[in-house]
């Protein structure tokens, strides 16, 4: 495979990756450097400190993505976390990334990542409102210091809803 060859090796390591061989198709997919599908190889063998490494030369959110919710579900939460970092600052990704913690019975690690992104140079006003609602969810003594201290960047009208909402599940 070193050698000069006229095998397609994005092909071969889509086969193989299909039939789970995920050893050989990392192998493949270093020699066509697609660092997203090494990202997935190696999720499925479970060396989730390499994934993040392909994960940051991929660069892709929906690499990211992927990488996060497998070190979430192998409770990896370390890992999960610097994945989740690179999640977290695209306003449409943050929803789902949310839901996936707390299907998972791990809010308390989802708190912990929104805690960390506050203080992002790319936090938005997402950020800041969807840890609000996990703290009227989850932890409401945390609530009002954290709107008191992020009220400009707070979305109140759906912290409003979430709160009501919330409040007739109760």
């Amino acid at each position: 495979m070193s050698n000069t060859n006229s095998a397609d090796c994005q092909k071969v390591g889509d086969r193989c990756f299909s039939s789970r061989l995920y050893e050989a198709a990392k192998k493949f997919y270093t020699i066509v450097k697609n660092n997203s599908k090494i990202a997935s190889c190696l999720v499925h063998l479970k060396q989730f400190s390499a994934a993040i490494e392909a994960a940051k030369k991929a660069s892709t959110t929906k690499t990211w993505r992927e990488v996060c919710m497998s070190c979430v579900a192998a409770q990896e939460y370390k890992l999960a976390n610097i994945a989740a970092m690179n999640i977290i600052v695209h306003p449409d990704e943050l929803e789902g990334l949310i839901k996936h913690y707390e299907s998972l019975g791990v809010t308390n690690e989802m708190m912990s990542v929104l805690e960390a992104g506050v203080g992002l140079e790319r936090a938005h006003i997402g950020i800041f409102t969807e840890l609000a609602i996990l703290y009227a969810k989850y932890k409401p003594e945390k609530l009002m210091e954290h709107c008191k201290s992020y009220m400009q960047k707070l979305n109140t009208t759906k912290l409003l809803r979430a709160c009501q909402k919330f409040m007739l599940w109760k």
